[in-house]
């Protein structure tokens, strides 16, 4: 089983005692997931370009880099968008399963305004 360091916004949270904090499983697959995305600027991407043309094509390069991931089982991402049109804040959800069976979830608040 691997683990590995949690990261949030890019920095390393402590425990109580002043130790980084490890973790292990599927959210291991989830933050690498979520750090290869984020180096993509594929939300940059999104918000950028509100097109829904374009907006498909980035979902297919995200399923693309998901299922790249030997840990992942090819196949198996699904990226949605879904929001309140009268809204400028929508989420998205990107799902795969790992070779381990575990369901991955990835979600993403998007800010059009």
């Amino acid at each position: 089983m691997e683990h590995d360091l949690l990261l949030v916004d890019g920095d390393i949270p402590l425990d109580d005692q002043g130790d980084p904090i490890f973790f292990s499983g599927s959210q291991v697959i989830e933050q690498s997931l979520r750090n290869r995305i984020f180096e993509q600027n594929f939300m940059v991407d999104l918000i950028g370009d509100r097109s829904p043309v374009n907006h498909q094509a980035v979902y297919q390069k995200i399923k693309n880099e998901v299922e790249q991931d030997p840990r992942v089982i090819p196949g198996t991402c699904s990226v949605k968008e879904a929001g309140v049109k009268e809204s400028s804040n929508n989420a998205l959800t990107v799902l795969a399963k790992s070779n381990d069976g575990d369901q991955l979830k990835l979600v993403y608040q998007l800010n059009y305004s």
